[in-house]
């Protein structure tokens, strides 16, 4: 059974990785809106991922539970503002930890 800290990691990995497909898949404009939010989570998950790798155990079962509302919001996301809005609520959660 996962620790808190890798499920959040693994949550994370797998939102990161949803805003890299959408924006993959968006067109030119959309693309342009989306990178800044795009970067800003793959900062946000490379600066965390070492502290979640290395401490002790940081998260709590509600930070899971949080996590993974964030991930669903971003996979729900139904046009660039949405995912905007998501991402954004990403790399804030991320930067708590």
């Amino acid at each position: 059974m996962d620790d808190n800290d890798t499920t959040v990691l693994q949550e994370a990995y797998a939102a990161v990785a949803q805003i890299d497909v959408r924006y993959k898949k968006a067109d030119f404009n959309r693309k342009a809106k989306l990178k800044t939010e795009r970067d800003a989570a793959f900062s946000a998950l490379s600066e965390v991922r070492i502290k979640l790798l290395e401490e002790e155990e940081l998260c709590s079962p509600q930070q899971v539970q949080d996590m993974k509302a964030i991930r669903q919001a971003i996979e729900k996301a139904g046009d660039a503002q949405s995912l905007m809005v998501a991402s954004a609520r990403l790399v804030k959660f991320l930067a708590r930890l």
